[in-house]
């Protein structure tokens, strides 16, 4: 049988998920220990953290979109996948052009 909240608990929750956000945002973000290969990219772009190249689920998680729409995007012409490889994987420039050309349709 569902409960139903009061108005009390509702507060609680709601005071309990600002106390967890204000943690979270006041402490710095976790340092992921990578691997180093003999492939280590160096260079501006790996200092700021940024991916070079995404695949699709990569691609949706940091967009946070499916990857049917990622797909999407393909069919219609809007996102090019690198050319020559096995798997679909889309350059950093590639997606910097997607989310210039797609960004004023999300503002609205």
């Amino acid at each position: 049988m569902p409960r139903t909240l009061s108005d009390e608990d509702i507060e609680a929750v709601a005071s309990r998920v600002v106390e967890l956000l204000r943690e979270r945002l006041s402490s710095p973000p976790p340092e992921a220990a990578a691997p180093q290969s003999a492939h280590a990219v160096h260079g501006p772009a790996a200092q700021a953290g940024l991916k070079l190249v995404y695949t699709v689920k990569e691609l949706a998680s940091e967009l946070n979109l499916s990857t049917d729409t990622i797909y999407k995007f393909i069919s219609i012409g809007r996102l090019r996948p690198m050319a020559g490889l096995r798997t679909k994987r889309f350059s950093r420039a590639e997606v910097e052009r997607l989310l210039k050309e797609v960004e004023p349709s999300w503002r609205d």
